[in-house]
């Protein structure tokens, strides 16, 4: 059997060990003698992790802190194994917690996921990512109301939404024949 192999980006003191599915690695921008590696993010491309090893990805609290979020995702997609498993859990906009840290850059609702693997680059005949699973954590206050209503109050009434939860699956079937060029 192949091994399998999960990258726990940007970790923290969150470090994973192999857990029988995964041999994981985990990386970070703070040191800590326990990380596989040690980089910053926002400078791709991320020449320290090996191209076509993850099956499975876990960003849990990080993409809101990366300038730009989407050339990241491109860049992990990059380390993926075909049909990985990238799962990104991030705060969402109308929660006050996604403003409390200064170091965040970019917010997030659900359609922020669907519109970018839905959105393909000039030179892309395909996508490179499928939503697998797409949903939204209620807070305590967003318990009382219906899945249907809370998404609409969300839209008007903040701290109903605590995290938004997407996981992406990785597309590289077309992965050689990507670009109009050839």
């Amino acid at each position: 059997m192949q091994k399998r192999f999960a990258l726990n980006f940007g970790c923290g003191k969150d470090i994973k060990k192999e857990d029988g599915e995964f041999i994981w690695d985990n990386v970070d921008m703070q040191y800590s003698n326990k990380l596989t590696a040690i980089f910053d993010f926002d400078k791709l491309p991320y020449d320290n992790l090996e191209d076509n090893k993850y099956d499975f990805i876990l960003m849990s609290h990080v993409l809101g802190h990366l300038i730009y979020p989407d050339r990241v995702l491109y860049e992990l997609w990059k380390k993926c194994r075909h049909k990985a498993i990238i799962r990104i859990v991030v705060g969402h906009y109308g929660n006050k917690g996604s403003y409390q840290d200064l170091r965040h850059k970019t917010y997030f609702c659900e359609e922020t996921f669907l519109h970018f693997a839905q959105t393909k680059e000039y030179i892309q005949k395909h996508s490179k990512f499928k939503i697998k699973r797409l949903y939204s954590n209620p807070t305590i206050i967003g318990k009382f109301f219906p899945k249907r209503l809370r998404k609409i109050l969300s839209l008007f009434i903040g701290g109903l939404i605590s995290t938004i939860v997407c996981e992406y699956e990785v597309n590289k079937m077309q992965e050689q024949k990507d670009y109009l060029w050839e």
